[in-house]
């Protein structure tokens, strides 16, 4: 009896080690399959039993960088015979890592095989996520939801935005640390309230002719110092008021590839609470 007793504590003894030692490294073992995978087209999941890790690649190269969280899909439209389906996606809220993130082109359905295209991030998809380096919007996800990536502080890179994008509704990064300049796409149609709020890591807007739905507070505190529109044959129809308020005291406003003069730019802005001590260059 005490024999057995004692087999038994180095059994769980045993088992104990060998799962600390697979937690340990986990994450290198992950890592090690991207690699093998990496050049391959397939739809790899992983599940870790202690808290729901999973791990998807979609075409073998469409993630960049490392994930750690899990994909969740909900079917707008079901394939046919011609065409995949449609679906929108969200992470793992508050515990979705990931580096350089590019969303995926195609995802595909565990369930029945099914592939289906992204073409809207869901409501708070990707909120108060661990996300490093970039982050790209594909230009086939074609809307983003409320607070769809609200909140992302950890972010250090550009937040890449392709065209084809449309919608960007109200607080969709709101909070957000990305740097550098943020290119509008002339396929984006509107953007809503608070959306690029306290984005105060920007350092350049960069609207492409065609935007045509801005609603208050937009850009409210947005660290951005510096203003472009390319390509406007006219003025936009943006709503007068509260659009640009709280940004730096100062800054500029440029006018490229239009008939319209970077002063004319910078006094349509100032109707829309752009600072007094903004100027045309």
């Amino acid at each position: 009896m005490l024999l057995f007793i004692r087999l038994k504590v180095y059994w769980q003894c045993w088992c104990y080690d060998i799962m600390l030692k697979i937690e340990q490294h986990y994450k290198l073992f992950i890592c090690l399959l991207t690699c093998i995978f990496s050049a391959t087209t397939i739809s790899l999941s992983i599940q870790w039993n202690r808290n729901e890790l999973k791990i998807y690649r979609f075409n073998g190269t469409d993630w960049k960088g490392y994930i750690s969280g899990w994909i969740e899909m909900e079917i707008l439209t079901e394939p046919t015979a011609d065409t995949m389906g449609t679906c929108r996606i969200s992470g793992n809220n508050g515990r979705y890592i990931a580096k350089n993130l590019v969303l995926p082109k195609i995802v595909r359905n565990p369930n029945n095989n099914q592939l289906y295209v992204p073409t809207e991030i869901a409501d708070q998809g990707f909120t108060a996520c661990e996300l490093k380096g970039s982050l790209t919007i594909p230009g086939h996800i074609k809307t983003l939801n409320s607070a769809a990536f609200i909140g992302v502080t950890t972010v250090d890179g550009s937040l890449i935005i392709e065209e084809g994008v449309e919608t960007i509704d109200y607080n969709a990064f709101y909070g957000d640390t990305f740097t550098g300049t943020l290119v509008l796409p002339s396929t984006v149609t509107y953007i809503g309230q608070n959306a690029f709020n306290s984005t105060k890591n920007l350092k350049e807007i960069k609207f492409m002719n065609g935007l045509s739905g801005l609603i208050w507070n937009s850009f409210t505190n947005s660290g951005a110092t510096s203003i472009v529109f390319d390509g406007w044959q006219s003025l936009p129809t943006w709503p007068t008021g509260q659009l640009f308020r709280y940004l730096p005291e100062t800054g500029t406003v440029r006018s490229i590839n239009s008939p319209i003069s970077s002063v004319e730019f910078c006094d349509y802005l100032k109707l829309r609470s752009l600072p007094s001590g903004w100027s045309p260059i």
